[in-house]
């Protein structure tokens, strides 16, 4: 079953307006990156980013965020490129508990910051993509320890992720202020959050949830798999899966993510697709990879084993991979499995052969 959630889920909400101030990813950025591409703009598009900005302006106003030390909202060196501060500490820290929070924002901290450490390294990992072969869902010291300390990430990142964990409650401290905010800010801003989330749930339900998910997020439903869409409105370009709650998966849509595709869709000349093609699968790893999922599905572990690679490594050649499209994604438990989009890959060889046939 997969069901659409209207309300956005504000600590979610709150960490990405946090990281994205911390990562200077602001719209303006978002428009001059349009204009570099001579991209036009949408009318639905215009609008929502006319919102985004005013609400984020009053945001910016509020003083816990003025004296915010808004570092644990930052990506980490070398972890995935992403807008919204997914690769932050404080990110780290909260991920695996976004199905927790109910509205009280001070409750719910209180309660993570009471979580054993055991509990607490378990959920970093599963942040960091680090934590298939986990399945009891805790992590002692040591096994925390060799799973940062073997990753890919630069040293000072290594340090820095050690470092939340042993002073995670004292981190959530230093977070709390600006988190509490922002929350109160944007539960005052009911009205506007329901005209951007229409955005996204006014698709969904004209074309339905599955099949608007499975489009959109590069997911592979599985029918023993119930999934939960909920619109992501500072993520508004990103799809973001969070962890398992009630056997139920948990996807997070960028309200705009489907009219950014629409509109780089139109505009991507069949040159430029297949060049993007080229230059994406001209490193060896990616091309390798590509060919190994020729006729299976493999996860994470499976191919850091098999190419000697850190999860780290291989979570970011995917992450392209899907971000084009040539790969698919299916989630089973706590583990992402990965297969070829057979339609983008045709897709792909046609455009091809469009560029350099020489029939008519």
């Amino acid at each position: 079953m997969t069901e659409l959630v209207a309300q956005p889920n504000l600590l979610i909400e709150a960490l990405a307006y946090l990281g994205r101030r911390a990562n200077g990813n602001t719209w303006e950025h978002t428009e001059e990156r349009l204009r570099e591409r001579r991209i036009p703009a949408s009318a639905v598009f215009t609008h929502a980013l006319g919102l985004l900005k005013k609400l984020a302006a009053q945001l910016d106003r509020l003083e816990a965020v003025k004296q915010a030390d808004l570092t644990l909202f930052r990506n980490l060196e070398g972890s995935a490129h992403n807008t919204v501060g997914t690769g932050s500490p404080a990110f780290l820290l909260l991920y695996a508990t976004l199905e927790d929070y109910h509205g009280d924002t001070s409750a719910y901290l209180r309660e993570v910051c009471a979580l054993p450490p055991e509990k607490v390294a378990y959920h970093m990992a599963l942040a960091l993509d680090l934590a298939d072969d986990y399945p009891r869902q805790t992590l002692s010291d040591s096994e925390f320890l060799e799973l940062v300390l073997t990753s890919a990430l630069p040293d000072s990142s290594k340090i820095t992720i050690l470092n939340t964990y042993r002073s995670y409650a004292a981190l959530i401290a230093q977070v709390a202020p600006p988190l509490e905010a922002v929350i109160t800010a944007l539960s005052q801003e009911k009205g506007t959050l329901s005209v951007l989330s229409e955005v996204l749930t006014e698709k969904v339900q004209t074309e339905g949830c599955a099949q608007y998910l499975a489009r959109t997020s590069r997911l592979t439903l599985s029918e023993d798999q119930d999934y939960r869409l909920r619109p992501f409105i500072f993520g508004m370009d990103t799809c973001l899966t969070s962890d398992e709650s009630a056997g139920v998966v948990q996807v997070y849509c960028g309200i705009l993510r489907d009219e950014l595709l629409t509109m780089l869709s139109g505009q991507t000349p069949v040159q430029e697709a297949v060049y993007d093609a080229y230059k994406l699968l001209g490193d060896r790893t990616r091309f390798d990879i590509l060919c190994y999922l020729r006729g299976r599905s493999a996860y994470g572990q499976e191919l850091s084993a098999h190419f000697g690679l850190s999860r780290n490594t291989i979570h970011h050649h995917m992450n392209k991979l899907l971000s084009y499209g040539l790969v698919r994604c299916t989630t089973a438990g706590n583990r992402v499995y990965y297969s070829l989009d057979a339609q983008a890959i045709s897709l792909l060889l046609n455009r091809q052969k469009e560029l350099f046939s020489d029939e008519t």
